[in-house]
């Protein structure tokens, strides 16, 4: 995957960083000890589509840094797990005469 453009988030929100790759809201680290870690339901690389029904995608870290710090009580997110949203495509017949020749 190409990464257009990526800056680390400067604060840390809910116990993990996050990153901008392209338009995309990624999880770019879990901080030990934190929110993240404790629920074991965040991981480094997951990208991060909805936080309480409000769209991340094509907001900058900063933005998200804004919006998360002014939310309060529970944090309901809606997340593309890493391992789906980074698979390539599954290999077809025309992929694989593609790669012979």
């Amino acid at each position: 995957m190409l990464v257009v453009a990526e800056q680390l988030l400067a604060c840390v929100l809910q116990g993990a960083t996050v990153r901008n790759e392209g338009d995309a809201v990624i999880i770019g680290r879990i901080v030990r000890g934190g929110a993240a870690e404790k629920s074991g339901l965040l991981h480094e690389g997951d990208e991060v589509l909805e936080v309480n029904g409000i769209e991340m995608r094509g907001k900058s870290v900063n933005d998200v840094c804004d919006i998360l710090s002014g939310m309060t009580g529970t944090l309901t997110f809606l997340i593309v797990p890493q391992t789906v949203s980074r698979l390539p495509p599954p290999l077809t017949k025309d992929t694989l005469v593609s790669i012979l020749n």
